[in-house]
């Protein structure tokens, strides 16, 4: 795992050994844009990487309360 940045949204990049530069996938973690972090999805998303062979990003995106809708889809939008 290592820190990143993709549309402007902070996030986490997670590789395995050996992964393709050919794709990429994008990992919205769950908690219904109001709870959750990158950190506690990665060991789904390093099962995944090392399942699928490419990268993984995970954004870090802006949660509410404290971020009302639609912050945090705007987020996962930029990304995408």
């Amino acid at each position: 795992m290592e820190p990143g940045t993709l549309g402007g949204v902070g996030g986490e990049w997670v590789t395995a050994a050996g992964s393709s530069r050919d794709g990429v996938l994008l990992y919205l973690h769950g908690g219904g844009y109001a709870i959750g972090s990158p950190q506690g999805y990665r060991a789904v998303v390093g099962r995944l990487v090392s399942g699928l062979g490419v990268p993984a990003f995970v954004p870090d995106y802006r949660l509410a309360p404290e971020h009302p809708h639609p912050a945090a889809a705007d987020d996962a939008i930029a990304v995408y």
